[in-house]
């Protein structure tokens, strides 16, 4: 089977079991307590963070005012995610695509894409509006921090890799590219642009793919 192929099935496959393990986020505590979750109910709760986050910021998020706002009781809210940050964590990336991996045959336009991606995702409101302080909170937490990187990171760097390994292999990239690095700096450069505003999502993206046509050789992880 070519290389590809096969990290291609290996990202889909880890891809595919962290975003099971994120159904029950809440924390291995709550595995197994209370009744079964209740779709709708476990949807309103989603959703009425979401509008919170909007409304008010994720600092001025608390559990009571979900609880209010989805119709949810707090003993339901506590027993299904511990406390706010995991709730906050499912509520802005719940509906997180499952994007495949681009093989267009050109480093360019498959380095394009996963930028693209990656800009999609962060510039979603709620995303953005909550995943900085959300972030601040989870570096405080090494379980926290390591839950999130298995249900989101790795996948996302197994992508990476996959499209810098191919470009290596067609000879578009010198051996020794980053992807790992490739990929922080572009999310480091998305949250603080899109923050502060400097740069319009337009500009972004062709930014980005010119800073990192490249494959960031030589540079350390």
């Amino acid at each position: 089977m070519p290389r590809s192929t096969s990290i291609s099935g290996s990202a889909a496959r880890r891809a595919k079991k962290a975003r099971k393990a994120g159904k029950t986020r809440g924390g291995d505590e709550a595995k197994g307590r209370g009744r079964p979750r209740n779709e709708e109910r476990h949807a309103a709760i989603l959703q009425a963070t979401r509008d919170l986050i909007l409304e008010l910021g994720y600092t001025r998020v608390t559990i009571d005012a979900v609880a209010k706002r989805s119709g949810a009781s707090r003993t339901t809210i506590y027993q299904w995610w511990g406390h706010r940050a995991p709730l906050v964590e499912e509520a802005i990336f719940a509906d997180y695509g499952e994007w495949p991996v681009p093989e267009t045959g050109c480093f360019d336009d498959d380095l394009g894409a996963l930028v693209e991606e990656l800009v999609s995702e962060m510039t979603r409101p709620h995303v953005a509006r909550a995943f900085p302080a959300l972030q601040a909170e989870f570096q405080a937490d090494p379980d926290l921090k390591a839950g999130l990187r298995a249900r989101y990171g790795d996948p996302m760097t197994e992508r990476w890799r996959e499209v810098f390994a191919r470009a290596e292999e067609r000879g578009e990239l010198p051996s020794g590219s980053n992807p790992e690095a490739a990929l922080q700096l572009t999310l480091g450069a998305v949250m603080t642009m899109t923050q502060s505003k400097i740069m319009p999502r337009k500009r972004l993206i062709p930014y980005l793919r010119s800073v990192l046509s490249g494959g960031l050789v030589g540079v350390d992880d």
